[in-house]
């Protein structure tokens, strides 16, 4: 049972980023940052496989990263800034 509670809270975690570990000390806040660069490395992966993603992600439309996470506050030019 306790595995079980463990998988699901870790599942409904990975899904979202969910801050349920606060409650408890749960491991897995240390979790989300390695799924992120987990999630980077797949996609690079995939991407040198010929798997495609949307090209557009980044512009402003129904959908994409900013207008999904930062509608109002968003700032393109910080996505780009510093990379030489």
């Amino acid at each position: 049972r306790a595995q079980c509670a463990s998988a699901l809270g870790i599942a409904a975690s990975f899904s979202g980023g969910l801050w349920g570990f606060i409650h408890d000390g749960s491991h897995t806040k240390k979790l989300h940052a390695a799924r992120a660069a987990e999630g980077g490395v797949q996609a690079a992966l995939l991407a040198q496989s010929g798997i495609n993603g949307p090209s557009a992600v980044f512009e402003p439309r129904w959908g994409g990263f900013l207008q999904t996470l930062a509608a109002e506050t968003q700032q393109p030019q910080a996505l780009t800034a510093d990379l030489g």
